[in-house]
């Protein structure tokens, strides 16, 4: 159940992050050239994305704790077994989401990237050698290709050489 509880109260906390990220690019100036299609567009989609997502979530997660209680209340007391938290886990994740958006600033998109592809797969665990070496990689140049060339978005660039290795890449 606690599991149940944590992926609640994390829910939670993304639709209200949603709700505010909102309100911020509400603020964003506007263009008269771009009036249609302007500088929150995109931000507002993947905010529209995630609030639909998160509300999803959210009363699957309420639903699904409800029958749990109700079980828990007509069986004595049974365990909880494997739906327990690896708070060990969630921890490591958490530091490394932090971790990730330190190092997107110091060492640019392509490297913190795979960097932190590689640690959150060695920490999920399950994934076979290859996978672990190759996914990474080939999803991060995927991703700065759509980003850079279809999106013709900036992404970040690092500092010192890493900037100088990010101008070579794109």
């Amino acid at each position: 159940m606690s599991k149940r509880i944590v992926d609640l109260v994390f829910t939670a906390v993304v639709l209200i992050g949603t709700v505010y990220l909102w309100q911020v690019a509400d603020s964003f100036p506007t263009f008269a050239k771009y009036r249609n299609v302007d500088s929150a567009f995109w931000p507002k989609i993947i905010l529209v994305c995630t609030g639909i997502l998160s509300v999803v979530i959210l009363f699957e997660n309420i639903s699904a704790l409800r029958l749990q209680i109700g079980k828990d209340r007509s069986s004595a007391g049974g365990a909880e077994g494997a739906a327990d938290v690896n708070w060990r886990k969630m921890i490591l994740m958490g530091v490394l989401c932090i971790g990730y958006y330190l190092a997107l600033h110091l060492i640019g998109f392509v490297l913190a990237t795979i960097g932190f592809m590689w640690l959150a797969m060695a920490v999920i665990g399950g994934a076979k050698k290859i996978m672990m070496a190759v996914f990474p990689v080939i999803f991060t140049i995927v991703l700065a290709v759509v980003f850079v060339k279809f999106l013709e978005l900036s992404l970040p660039r690092g500092m010192g050489i890493f900037h100088e290795l990010s101008l070579l890449l794109y």
